[in-house]
């Protein structure tokens, strides 16, 4: 499939222009070169084939045959986030950090306080975030006319991961991802939560951390430990259904925050942890 990323149409403050890269200008579909990435011609503008997949819907147009043309124009909002790097002891703002609105160009760089600010469009988005000397963090947010919901993407310090290796005696594959389902924090959390289903294939082993913050190898949560339960060696198109959290059976019920099926798949990079969150409640 060709991925090439051409042009979002913005609309805000009553005006209308388009965020180019790579535009062919038009008066008639007649102008618009005829090479398989489509010959279109909307707003003066050749439509050419877009990133097919987690955008497709967002810009008004669905997914057939691997091409997407971007047809419609996207209303985008200001919003405003942080990153933070986590590492072995600590966790401190990740200046300098690349942020993007995950499978397209539209990006930024952190300040030294580890804050940025981008245009999105309303609704779920996936931002990414990255950093020399660090695994990438992937997070879902919501944008709304107050601004972005879940706002704050971490990274892991290489140096952590490396302890996670020492005490698992495993080595995680940069080569894949690392998917962490963070179930907290909540009260209905008691431990033996579950994901079920995710290995052992497309993940390699599920790890977390027990009552004494040490990092064990686990398919499920411990009592008194880490609300996260993460798996290693996930691979790039994943499908969605492998995160699907299990609460206690008859004591609680567990699901996820966020709705993950607009990307198609899961947001999966070699060398980057995505992040999704379940929420669990208690069975009266």
């Amino acid at each position: 499939m060709r991925i090439l990323l051409t042009f979002t149409c913005v609309l805000a403050l009553g005006v209308m222009g388009c965020i180019e890269d790579d535009i062919t200008y038009c008066e008639s579909d007649s102008d618009c070169p005829d090479d398989g990435d489509g010959n279109e011609c909307t707003f003066g503008r050749c439509l050419l084939a877009g990133f097919c997949g987690y955008f497709a819907v967002a810009d008004g147009e669905a997914c057939s045959d691997g091409v997407c043309l971007r047809r419609a124009c996207t209303a985008l909002t200001s919003v405003s986030g942080t990153v933070a790097v986590i590492d072995v002891n600590s966790e401190s703002p990740a200046a300098d950090a690349e942020v993007s609105w995950f499978g397209t160009s539209f990006g930024t760089t952190t300040d030294t306080l580890g804050e940025f600010s981008l245009e999105l469009p309303f609704g779920t988005v996936v931002l990414h975030a990255s950093r020399d000397g660090a695994w990438s963090g992937v997070e879902f947010g919501t944008v709304s006319d107050t601004g972005l919901v879940n706002p704050n993407i971490e990274i892991v310090a290489d140096a952590l991961v490396a302890q996670i290796e020492g005490d698992l005696m495993m080595d995680i594959d940069e080569e894949k991802g690392i998917v962490s389902v963070d179930f907290g924090p909540a009260s209905a959390v008691v431990g033996g939560e579950t994901v079920s289903s995710p290995l052992p294939d497309p993940a390699d082993f599920g790890f977390t951390s027990d009552a004494g913050g040490n990092w064990v190898i686990s398919e499920e949560l411990l009592p008194a430990g880490s609300r996260i339960l993460s798996f290693s060696g996930v691979r790039q198109g994943s499908p969605v259904g492998l995160i699907n959290p299990q609460g206690v059976e008859g004591v609680n019920t567990c699901g996820l925050a966020e709705n993950p099926t607009v990307t198609g798949s899961l947001p999966v990079r070699p060398k980057t942890v995505t992040r999704v969150q379940a929420l669990c409640a208690l069975i009266p």
